[in-house]
């Protein structure tokens, strides 16, 4: 059965460019580069966390987007997996040496999520042997280790919310200590246009993805898990059923949403698939639901039973300005431009004008592709402007209301934008700001094309300062 949100978009999908390219490991480059602030400003309603309900847990002073502590020197070898960066709050994650080799350089570069300054980096000279570090684990069993040392584990492994909020994984699963959790939601959603990554990840590893939801299971004290997966992706839905079926794990079962946009939000799934609403400033676990992205628990998989940190991800690299789109197993700190000449960028550079790292609605807007894969790094769009329906000049709001008509968190942006314009703080806070989830719809279907988002992205920064 397929669960309708009661808002959302019909949006062009563009994703037949990469959804039938299997996965493709690339081959390792020679220089990494590893910024120290991983998370930055990024999300995305195709993973497991609205920006907004990070912010909230910014303000209370727990700082997250803070650059890490490197652990090693210039100079320096170190081995693959090594740490080589560790979190100082608990909404940081710990990095890990992607390679073995030497440490060429710890200095300010740029980075897709600090777009205004320039961020620490670690940047490692492969040796090409891939030598792991001694101290990694090959297996672990889980099973018998009590969930906060296990949530602990986690973390030492740098697991992070890969649909894009980047938020650390052992914290939200660590939520159970304060409130019964029943349900964890796997979010294979995929909503946004453009990105298949997570789609061929499901056809592909559904087992991996399974065997990961055991272990947030156990993590979260869950008592069923929940995989929402849209009704246009059958061949993921058949896989991971498939998979289920063979795991024979009663607690865990796949489920279908309609395809819309933002439906991969988390208070969105919540909604249509529990009827249950997140209390306004408040978080899922509140109501007994954490959400984590499938290619987290995939990431939890790979290093509980094969013992490797989370030291890749999978891109999709799409849109016009590539001539072959992929989907793309790729290490953290390769270089962006590697990617895209891969993909056939170099053939098709003429006709490309925009670069973005996400996805169409809610992605970053890069100026150049000198810039690393990080772990937000999801998918990459080679666009034209026009592909992207890239914005027009902004006119005055006629006040039509199909901004709030086509709110999946039923918010009044109009009014909203009249505040923020103000800086009202007070009336901001009474109209929810903070429960705007950055979607974008209100942008989409704004006839005088006012870039609303924008502003309430700014504006909730001010409201938490």
């Amino acid at each position: 059965m397929s669960y309708r949100p009661h808002r959302g978009l019909q949006l062009p999908a563009h994703k037949q460019h990469s959804r039938d390219a299997a996965i493709v490991t690339v081959p390792v480059s020679e220089v990494l580069a590893l910024p120290l602030n991983q998370q930055g400003a990024s999300s995305s309603p195709t993973g497991e966390g609205a920006s907004s309900r990070v912010a909230r847990l910014s303000s209370q002073g727990e700082g997250a987007g803070e650059e890490l502590q490197p652990v090693v020197q210039t100079g320096e070898t170190v081995r693959l997996g090594q740490i080589i960066a560790q979190p100082t709050t608990p909404l940081g994650a710990y990095l890990h040496a992607p390679v073995s080799g030497t440490v060429l350089a710890i200095e300010p570069r740029a980075t897709p999520q600090q777009t205004q300054q320039l961020v620490t980096t670690i940047v490692i000279v492969n040796d090409g042997s891939d030598t792991r570090d001694s101290t990694l684990q090959a297996r672990l069993d889980w099973q018998t280790i009590a969930p906060l040392s296990l949530c602990e584990h986690l973390a030492r492994g740098g697991i992070v919310g890969l649909g894009g909020a980047v938020f650390p994984t052992a914290t939200k699963l660590a939520a159970h200590t304060q409130h019964p959790i029943e349900y964890l939601f796997l979010n294979g959603v995929e909503c946004e246009p453009f990105i298949t990554c997570d789609d061929r990840l499901m056809r592909e590893r559904a087992e991996s993805v399974l065997q990961g939801a055991q272990v947030l299971l156990h993590a979260a004290q869950a008592k069923h898990c929940i995989v929402a997966i849209e009704a246009d992706k059958p061949e993921a839905l058949a896989a991971m059923r498939a998979a289920a079926q063979q795991l024979a794990d009663v607690r865990i079962e796949v489920r279908a949403v309609a395809t819309a946009y933002p439906s991969g939000d988390e208070g969105q799934l919540i909604a249509q698939l529990l009827g249950r609403e997140i209390p306004r400033g408040g978080l899922p676990a509140e109501i007994g639901v954490i959400v984590q992205n499938v290619a987290t628990a995939y990431a939890c998989a790979q290093w509980i039973h094969q013992g490797q940190p989370l030291i890749s991800r999978i891109v999709t690299v799409t849109g016009p300005g590539v001539s072959r789109p992929a989907n793309l197993e790729v290490r953290l700190g390769t270089s962006m431009s590697d990617l895209i000449q891969l993909c056939g960028g170099d053939e098709a550079t003429a006709s490309v004008d925009s670069l973005i790292m996400g996805g169409a609605m809610m992605g970053r807007s890069l100026t150049n592709d000198q810039l690393p894969i990080v772990k937000a790094s999801n998918c990459l769009i080679i666009a034209r402007h026009t592909e992207l329906e890239s914005a027009a000049v902004e006119m005055p709001c006629i006040r039509c209301g199909e901004c709030a008509t086509a709110c999946p968190v039923n918010l009044l942006p109009q009014q909203l934008l009249a505040y923020a314009r103000n800086d009202n703080r007070i009336a901001l806070q009474e109209l929810g700001l903070l429960d705007c989830i950055e979607c974008g719809c209100c942008d989409y279907v704004c006839p005088s094309h006012i870039t609303l988002a924008g502003r309430f992205h700014a504006a909730k920064s001010l409201q938490i300062a």
